[in-house]
């Protein structure tokens, strides 16, 4: 078995979708005027109604604007009116995403290649592993996430590696990825090589933080949290042929939503 030692490279992506941010009372989301886009989001609230008559008294109003309106017809043409309020309660979204080099080493010295003696040398049992130092030291593999919004946001973080990229099939021990609340945490997952389907623990609740309101905060008081991200487990031998320099293996997908009640 050849001795293994190359380095990974964490790309990071972000995926800001505050999603839906202004509702209509009780829940029911509002009709959309009638008309075409008129740039900016704005919907012209134009339409037709025509009025006919068979005997010039009873009369029925067709395309009304209004459908509760037409069902209750009484001659008249019904013009639905819109209006929407920007104050002080309106939510304003702004949050910052910082996030480390996301560089990764991981070593596998159980049988080291020594070029002196033409041969390999047994190390000590359990040195395998992610190195920790410079790589898994809350500086490399944090993401931190800060709100200036007048809102309360939630943050969820999703890791995906490229496919195949350090294991061929399915395995107890495969290398996955996972986000700690604490670096402690994200150091002990790196040092798990076996069964990390059952024996990384201590992963961030939910893959989520919640980070309230930026209201009555100084700026650089803001609502602030970071997470820290691990790989644990190993990859198949000969990865370290493919895998010697730094190189793309995977996606963190940071979402950003406001805090649903």
């Amino acid at each position: 078995m050849k001795k293994k030692l190359f380095a990974t490279l964490l790309a990071l992506t972000m995926a800001l979708s505050l999603g839906t941010i202004a509702f209509a009372a009780d829940g029911d989301e509002a009709t959309a005027p009638k008309g075409t886009e008129a740039g900016d989001g704005v919907v012209a609230s134009t339409g037709l109604a025509v009025i006919t008559s068979d005997d010039g008294v009873t009369t029925q109003t067709e395309n009304d604007d209004d459908n509760l309106a037409k069902a209750n017809d009484d001659g008249g043409a019904d013009i639905s009116v819109w209006a929407k309020a920007i104050d002080s309660t309106t939510p304003t979204y702004k949050v910052d995403i910082a996030w480390g080099a996301m560089k990764f080493e991981y070593k596998d010295t159980s049988r080291v290649w020594n070029p002196q003696t033409h041969a390999y040398e047994t190390a000590e049992a359990g040195s395998a592993g992610w190195t920790t130092e410079g790589y898994v030291d809350a500086v490399n593999n944090e993401i931190t996430i800060t709100n200036h919004s007048n809102a309360g946001v939630d943050a969820s973080f999703v890791y995906a590696n490229v496919t195949n990229i350090f294991n061929d099939t399915a395995g107890a021990n495969n290398v996955v990825g996972n986000f700690f609340a604490t670096n402690e945490n994200a150091i002990a997952a790196a040092a798990i090589v076996e069964n990390t389907e059952t024996s990384v623990t201590n992963t961030l609740a939910d893959n989520k933080i919640s980070l309230a309101t930026a209201v009555g905060t100084e700026l650089a008081a803001a609502p602030s949290n970071t997470v820290y991200f691990a790989f644990s487990g190993k990859p198949d031998e000969g990865k370290g042929a493919v895998l010697d320099d730094f190189t793309k293996v995977g996606i963190i997908t940071v979402t950003i939503a406001p805090v649903v009640a």
